[in-house]
């Protein structure tokens, strides 16, 4: 969406996801309700902003995630349906900026994935580091976590032991290939965390044919793994393979031991057309929601279960109605 006059704008869809059969695998179908506005005034020197690419619900507020300046937005319920855009508040009341790397220079994280684990929020980047054209790493800074407490203070825990050995397990390792990350999760019902990479390759990164290196690859480990323990990452495809579509992100469904996924992939193709895809499938890949297009010319990059949050009304009995947020990013012409 475009930079409007007085800042910028992007979006939060919301629907439910309805569950069709009796306990068991079943099936699903997703519904979008409709969508609401979001504005903010704050942007990057390049003059982008709102590029919302996560969502959590956290300690009671619904926050948001801008890959492009680092701002850790919450989006406060308005009327109705509507939300305003503020500032996320640390501990000493001064705004969150989330920042690469050990946290020691003022350089935004690409903000890309969020999830939760022992009741603390983690918010991750691509876990790729960043070569210049003749492949030398200029810098590691999106291959370090944001571990943040309900206090709102942040650990910056350096993960390249952790992404090494994805890479490793999936043969791309650091010189000869890559991965890059918008979806991760931590499963506390199977003790590991789950990667539904957008892209991976195992040739050095080419900004060319990096548009046509997307993916369809789960990825689960323990958190205590390094570069040499690629043995133990468990690796499955899902769904079919397109070189322009990816996950943008994923959640688990509620009710079903984290046995269901809920998937959401976007597609760029080369025209510039833009296109989100949603599915459900389970933890051996079986499809229980033919993917299908959630939203033409938007591009959902962050989701989460909003249900009894703020307008949304609770979730119906069991996991039968589940309401689901996903921002789009924001780019100004």
């Amino acid at each position: 969406e475009s930079k409007k006059e007085d800042g910028w704008r992007s979006f939060l869809a919301y629907g439910k996801l309805i569950y069709h059969g009796d306990k068991g695998e079943g099936s699903y179908s997703v519904e979008l309700s409709g969508e609401a506005p979001l504005m903010t005034d704050r942007g990057d020197k390049s003059g982008r902003g709102a590029e919302y690419s996560a969502l959590e619900v956290f300690e009671g507020k619904l926050l948001t995630f801008d890959d492009r300046t680092g701002n850790m937005d919450e989006l406060v319920p308005a009327e109705g349906l509507s939300f305003t855009v503020a500032p996320a508040l640390a501990a000493d009341g001064s705004n969150i900026q989330i920042l690469m790397g050990d946290g020691s220079k003022n350089k935004p994280l690409k903000c890309e994935w969020s999830s939760q684990k022992g009741g603390k929020l983690y918010v991750g980047s691509t876990g790729k580091e960043r070569t210049d054209d003749d492949g030398n790493i200029v810098h590691e800074g999106e291959m370090y976590v944001k571990i943040i407490d309900p206090a709102m203070n942040i650990e910056h825990a350096d993960w390249r032991p952790l992404y090494n050995g994805l890479r490793d397990a999936s043969i791309t390792k650091q010189g000869a290939g890559y991965i890059i990350h918008e979806g991760a999760r931590w499963s506390d019902v199977h003790g590991l965390w789950f990667f539904l990479p957008r892209k991976a390759s195992r040739k050095p990164y080419d900004e060319i044919a990096d548009t046509k290196k997307c993916i369809n690859l789960m990825m689960a480990a323990a958190d205590d793994i390094d570069e040499t323990a690629g043995d133990k990452v468990h690796l499955q495809s899902y769904l079919d393979k397109f070189p322009l579509r990816g996950c943008s992100d994923f959640l688990f469904v509620p009710g079903t031991n984290d046995g269901h996924i809920f998937v959401i992939r976007t597609e760029e193709a080369l025209d510039g057309t833009i296109t989100t895809y949603a599915s459900v499938i389970t933890l051996e890949a079986k499809v229980l929601m033919t993917e299908c297009v959630l939203a033409k010319g938007r591009k959902f990059e962050g989701a989460a279960w909003v249900g009894g949050f703020g307008p949304f009304p609770p979730a119906g009995p069991s996991d039968t109605v589940i309401f689901n947020a996903a921002a789009s990013g924001a780019t100004p012409e």
